[in-house]
């Protein structure tokens, strides 16, 4: 049966901002393109990803599906990979 996108693997765990930050780069995204992609501010993001702002989890969710939804696969053992 197939699944949403973002519940492939079951229920899934939030991003930690080092995902984040790694996640983005490797689609060579700006702050603020992130932001754009998840109506969040650039300060929310760069704030999350600099561990200075704890995130709700579904704010943290809604970040891990817009960066898995560009083309990012986020495990937890091997960290962001392009998809």
């Amino acid at each position: 049966m197939d699944r949403p996108q973002g519940q492939r693997q079951g229920k899934r765990a939030g991003i930690t901002p080092q995902q984040c930050r790694a996640a983005r780069e490797l689609l060579g995204w700006t702050p603020a393109q992130l932001a754009d992609a998840v109506a969040m501010s650039q300060a929310t993001i760069s704030l999350f990803e600099r561990g200075a702002r704890k995130m709700a989890a579904s704010n943290q969710h809604a970040i891990r599906i817009a960066l898995e939804q560009a083309g990012v696969e986020i495990d937890a053992a091997g960290g962001p990979r392009l998809a």
